[in-house]
């Protein structure tokens, strides 16, 4: 019975998979690839309260360039097994290469902080091994303002400095992911499709991140984690998707 349900989910994987890449093809969007590392903390302080601390690093442009910097802290509430609520804080710091435009004025490289602002709830429905969820998440970021220098790139002649002005966001997401703990491992696999709604322009669809990943519990305090996830962007006229690569590590006590 238990190797007929783990077909019966790779099964599902694997369609869940192929989906995908044909929705990216089809949009005929621009393709970029990235890494992520990341690492954490978790604490537990009573039965179903628990606060983690976070860092990741990230790189795009095919993995030549840094992407971003973050680092973060959050709080978990699980009263009971059907439900979950957690808000946390990041600090991102976002990482803009040195570049030339069509114009060819060049660019210097700057960061723009991100302070981000988080509240989720999620409902899970446990069906044996397997786990259902829904979470719903409402995030505010503030970017603050960030100058960087221009110049021409043949001449070298100084032009007036870029300015990327502050701006807040404030956006819904909606994820659906379902896992399966095979026993007696301590791996779980599992999908996710998560949805970005922009508050502030009547719920327009910006991003669709879809995720394929395993996590293992290497000890009880030990666990890693790692997922390939494929971002489409809807809300700009670029249409970027970015296919990302990530391994994650966590120690709980």
């Amino acid at each position: 019975m238990c190797m007929r349900k783990m077909s019966l989910f790779f099964l599902f994987i694997f369609i869940f998979c192929g989906i995908f890449p044909l929705f990216a093809q089809a949009r005929e969007a621009e393709q970029d690839f990235g890494l992520s590392i990341n690492a954490g903390v978790k604490k537990k302080i009573i039965k179903g309260l628990s606060v983690s601390v976070e860092g990741e690093l990230r790189t795009e442009n095919k993995t030549q360039d840094l992407n971003r910097l973050t680092i973060g802290a959050s709080v978990s509430y699980k009263p009971i097994k059907y439900f979950k609520v957690d808000t946390g804080y990041e600090f991102i710091g976002r990482y803009h290469a040195e570049h030339t435009s069509d114009k060819g004025n060049r660019t210097a490289s700057y960061w723009v902080p991100r302070h981000r602002f988080q509240f989720s709830v999620s409902g899970i429905l446990p069906i044996g091994d397997f786990t259902l969820s829904l979470r719903e998440r409402y995030q505010m970021t503030h970017s603050q303002e960030a100058t960087a220098s221009k110049w021409d790139a043949d001449t070298g002649q100084a032009l007036d400095d870029k300015v990327s002005a502050a701006s807040n966001e404030h956006i819904l997401r909606s994820r659906l992911q379902g896992e399966y703990a095979i026993p007696d491992s301590g791996v779980t696999p599992y999908v996710s499709v998560e949805f970005y709604d922009d508050l502030a322009d009547s719920f327009a669809l910006t991003d669709i991140k879809t995720t394929v990943g395993v996590e293992y519990e290497v000890t009880k305090h030990h666990s890693l984690e790692f997922y390939y996830r494929y971002a489409a962007e809807m809300g700009s006229s670029s249409n970027t998707d970015t296919h990302l690569l990530a391994v994650g590590y966590q120690f709980s006590f």
